[in-house]
């Protein structure tokens, strides 16, 4: 055989030959990991000292959940997200669950640590990968962009109505659409969203723009009156900030949901007005220019609080 077509195909087959052992190195992978029971996985957790991770829920009872609250008997409601980026970018896939997306509850009825009921408190097409849910004694709020809906139910936890207090999120089936509602110290609620921004009308009829052009940018913490109306900015230009959360003194903290190019993801105090710096001047995101941390250098620009290295975000 030619020398030259000798080395091709001796090329070719070592090229095929380590396709093959590397697609058997990434089935039997996959192969392990879907052997590992719920008990297994728990065990892999690593938890800081004085503490113990224990399993309370795993599938089928639970399934992809996106977000999480306990209500005032100790049962834990669930936002799940199974049709999840299905319909992202004009997406046309096809549902792996058609009757829509679930809000469920999930209860443990003996005591033994482990919940042992469930019960769908909400199923229908519009619920489609919620990012929030929160339970307000007879209302459940569920953050599902472009939507901030609020469900109220009776005593057996079925629902006698259902309204959509806000609208105008974007990130819709998006992991930076609006997030859940936190109820303050003041009566009044908090959420916040991601970078798709926002244009939002309140009851009062005060519209809340987040854009590339302004007033406001990217990502916002907000705050709201239960009845829908003086919805406020207190801080805006974050990536996407996923919840926040008050102290006893009702100030606001949050993590920023990305990394600024630099390896580090942040977490803010949430100075009211402050601008956060994830677009800079002229639209530019810390992908064109990663020489500092969100534009830090630029006047008027909130300085990072605090950062977290090898942090996963999406």
């Amino acid at each position: 055989m030619n020398p030259k077509k000798r080395r091709f195909f001796l090329a070719l087959f070592s090229h095929l030959a380590f396709c093959c052992l590397w697609m058997l190195v990434v089935l039997a992978g996959r192969k392990m990991l879907s052997q590992q029971t719920p008990d297994q996985t728990t065990k892999g957790l690593k938890a800081a000292e004085g503490l113990e991770v224990t399993l309370w829920a795993a599938e089928p009872d639970v399934i992809n959940p996106t977000n999480i609250d306990i209500d005032s008997q100790g049962r834990i409601w669930v936002a799940e997200g199974i049709n999840y980026r299905l319909t992202l970018g004009g997406r046309k896939r096809k549902d792996y669950r058609p009757a829509g997306d679930r809000i469920t509850i999930l209860e443990d009825t003996d005591g033994d640590g482990k919940a042992d009921k469930v019960k769908v408190f909400a199923q229908d097409q519009s619920l489609r990968s919620s990012l929030g849910i929160t339970v307000l004694g007879d209302k459940v709020i569920v953050s599902q962009s472009p939507n901030v809906i609020v469900y109220t139910k009776d005593e057996q936890d079925n629902i006698v109505k259902k309204e959509v207090l806000l609208t105008g999120w974007r990130g819709i089936d998006h992991d930076n659409g609006v997030h859940a509602v936190i109820f303050g110290h003041d009566g009044r609620y908090y959420l916040n969203n991601g970078d798709p921004g926002l244009d939002v009308t309140d009851k009062s009829g005060h519209r809340v723009l987040s854009s590339r052009s302004g007033p406001y940018y990217a990502g916002s913490a907000l705050r709201v009156n239960p009845d829908g109306t003086e919805l406020t900015v207190l801080g805006h230009n974050f990536r996407n900030p996923y919840e926040l959360a008050l102290d006893s003194f009702g100030n606001i903290w949050q993590t920023d949901n990305d990394d600024d190019g630099n390896a580090w993801v942040r977490v803010n105090y949430v100075m009211e007005g402050g601008n956060f710096g994830y677009w800079g001047p002229g639209g530019r995101s810390w992908g064109e220019d990663k020489g500092t941390h969100f534009h830090s250098e630029l006047p008027g620009v909130m300085k990072v609080n605090c950062c977290l290295k090898n942090t996963v975000a999406s």
